[in-house]
């Protein structure tokens, strides 16, 4: 099985968001400076609705199924970059196995 780990984003890779985030900062510390910037502009009632929003969430129990960094990474099936199914085990089974997501376009 193998094993969750956070990637820290290199410099100049994707889109950079308002502002140098500063290099060598790791995913985590990228979202929380995009979450502090929004909060800084974001009118007081999309703050409201998205902070009830994350309680709901959390209340739900969503968060103890989450994969975790170090973790063991289930078993999935995803369509590649031609819409043919790729299963994780089958790729395991030849070896270490590295996914990486895309964001796509926004």
């Amino acid at each position: 099985m193998s094993r969750i780990k956070q990637q820290n984003i290199k410099p100049g890779c994707g889109r950079k968001s308002r502002g140098e985030r500063g290099e060598g900062m790791n995913l985590n510390d990228k979202l929380n400076a995009v979450k502090d910037e929004f909060a800084k502009t974001a009118p007081p009632e999309a703050l409201q609705i998205i902070g009830e929003a994350i309680g709901d969430l959390v209340k739900s129990g969503i968060l103890d199924k989450v994969a975790r960094e170090g973790g063991p990474m289930p078993p999935f099936e995803l369509a590649d970059s031609e819409g043919r199914t790729v299963r994780s085990a089958e790729l395991l089974s030849r070896g270490p196995l590295v996914v990486q997501f895309y964001r796509g376009v926004w």
